[in-house]
């Protein structure tokens, strides 16, 4: 085992405070004392490794002073993945701080994010007849903080679409209401974790 400055207690509460940085872990949430393994460099900080188990959220707090207010409101915290990808964490703001609890050790940043999401339909295009059509299918993807919410309307009332997250499709089944008339427009409006926005608005020609 690695020695290090930090010797945890499990039965303790163990805290590590840097320049901007500080990890805050809740006593008996790991099974037994060991050293920690702590870095903060260049943005990253480096909180032992994912193999130690942890069994109650800890909680991890970056001091954003220094921040302007403008880029703070994009301002997230990210986490390191196995394949090495950043994502999103659920990041939250208190005076001039972000915090974060999480149940996993592991490589947090804090990431910025100032592009809306994407929105594309998928097989039809504007003015297009879909009366052969039983679905519609709209490509929503957002490539920094992630999607957080969606919401899609048809001739202006809304309307129950299911997403799909492993390629990014909101469907809509035509089966769930009779439409009017024939000519109908859809509005899909999506929004990112740090509350980017995107409005996308089509029409198309169907009868019953």
């Amino acid at each position: 085992e690695k020695k290090t400055p930090y010797f945890f207690k499990f039965d303790q509460i163990n805290q590590i405070k840097d320049s901007l940085v500080t990890a805050y872990f809740p006593k008996n949430i790991f099974y037994e004392d060991f050293y920690f393994d702590y870095n903060y460099s260049d943005g990253v900080v480096k909180l032992h490794n994912t193999t130690v188990p942890v069994h109650n959220y800890f909680k991890l707090t970056f001091d954003v002073s220094g921040i302007p207010n403008e880029e703070l409101k994009q301002t997230y915290i990210a986490k390191k993945n196995r394949h090495g990808k950043w994502y999103y964490v659920s990041t939250k703001k208190k005076d001039n701080t972000l915090y974060t609890s999480s149940k996993t050790l592991g490589e947090f940043t804090l990431k910025d994010d100032n592009e809306p999401p994407k929105i594309s339909p998928s097989g039809f295009k504007e003015g297009q007849w879909l009366t052969k059509y039983k679905r519609l299918k709209v490509k929503i993807y957002d490539k920094g903080s992630g999607i957080r919410s969606y919401r899609g309307e048809l001739d202006g009332s809304w309307i129950r679409m299911a997403f799909n997250p492993k390629n990014g499709t909101l469907t809509y089944d035509f089966s769930d209401r009779e439409l009017t008339g024939t000519e109908h427009a859809l509005k899909v409006v999506v929004t990112d974790n740090v509350n980017n926005k995107s409005t996308f608005e089509i029409r198309f020609n169907k009868r019953n």
